[in-house]
């Protein structure tokens, strides 16, 4: 019989987290799962951490390769999962003991394509936002991922009926900080039922050297960080294919966000792609009025954003441009 859950942790020297990750996951009250640890490449003792746990539960299975990113390590786990549900889960993080069981409950008794918790570390915007646990409308999830952070982009805190996944080979994106975004996109498509239960279930802990705090603070810009509109372009023509006026609002709102933040990195780089500048203020100006009317947007956002949308692009450019000249960024 195949296990209910199959989850897939793609590891990248994790060592100071790995164990209280795993742990997290073999101390829920459900049993019935496989947990696929993935070990990219990693150069600490990631691997013999995740090969002592696999010698005491015959439910893990360790795969090691060449380092390849996270987008891979989720594809191959996905090629050896056998769950009849699948989710993803990051080596710094961990699950609450009621995820699992509230998930599986749910999904096995309403026959249920997609489940959803909510994320710790957006507590204060989850009080200010009213969502009952249960069935939850296409329309309203798809708002809660584009345009929120407690629920949000991350394959992390949901839970996939995996015959989706494998009937419409659906597969991960190598493109930084959105891979997320083009998966739920080609998924929400085929999704049929969903639902919520709005607990912070999923604790999410950024650790200082992570990718998105070395980008955060870093002075410099890389190839990979400009993914990001390589990303929106392939996810616009999956939630478009939703069908509704809607939803396509909902992505314009996400896509000026996601614009938003990177305008931010390149004048904080002093970055000077002139090209880079105009597809990432096309974006701004595409979704500013739909972000600008969005309830789950704060004023900060929302004023940034359009003054940026209003601006002359090459405005823009220069002022990155005099900005990493005053910080000494060559």
């Amino acid at each position: 019989m195949p296990p209910q859950l199959s989850i897939i942790v793609p590891i990248y020297n994790a060592a100071d987290t790995l164990k209280a990750c795993i742990e997290s996951v073999l101390t829920q009250p459900f049993e019935d799962f496989e947990l696929i640890l993935i070990d990219d490449g990693s150069t600490d003792h990631s691997h013999s951490i995740c090969q002592q746990f696999a010698q005491t539960d015959k439910r893990i299975t360790v795969q090691s390769q060449p380092n390849a990113g996270p987008s891979q390590s989720r594809n191959n786990g996905l090629e050896i999962a056998q769950g009849l549900y699948v989710t993803f889960l990051d080596s710094d993080d961990t699950v609450a003991p009621a995820f699992y069981p509230s998930a599986m409950a749910y999904m096995r008794s309403k026959d249920c394509d997609l489940f959803v918790v909510g994320i710790d570390r957006f507590i204060s915007e989850r009080d200010a936002i009213t969502v009952n646990a249960g069935p939850i409308a296409l329309e309203t999830l798809y708002q809660l991922i584009l345009e929120t952070n407690f629920i949000g982009l991350s394959a992390c805190n949901k839970v996939f009926r995996r015959q989706i996944i494998t009937t419409h080979h659906i597969t991960f994106h190598d493109v930084r900080f959105a891979e997320d975004l083009v998966f739920l996109g080609d998924f929400l498509q085929h999704t049929v039922t969903a639902a919520i239960d709005p607990r912070p279930l999923y604790h999410y802990h950024e650790q200082p050297n992570s990718i998105t705090q070395k980008a955060r603070h870093s002075k410099q810009i890389s190839p990979q960080d400009l993914t990001v509109l390589e990303a929106l372009e392939l996810a616009e023509t999956r939630y478009l294919k939703a069908g509704s006026g809607s939803i396509a609002t909902t992505f314009k709102t996400r896509a000026c966000r996601s614009a938003l933040r990177l305008m931010l990195l390149m004048l904080q780089a002093g970055y000077a792609d002139r090209n880079a500048y105009t597809h990432t203020h096309k974006r701004l100006r595409q979704g500013w009025t739909a972000l600008a009317r969005s309830r789950y947007q704060c004023w900060t956002i929302k004023v940034s954003a359009g003054l940026m949308a209003l601006m002359p692009v090459e405005l823009l450019r220069l002022a990155g441009l005099g900005w990493g000249r005053i910080k000494g960024i060559k």
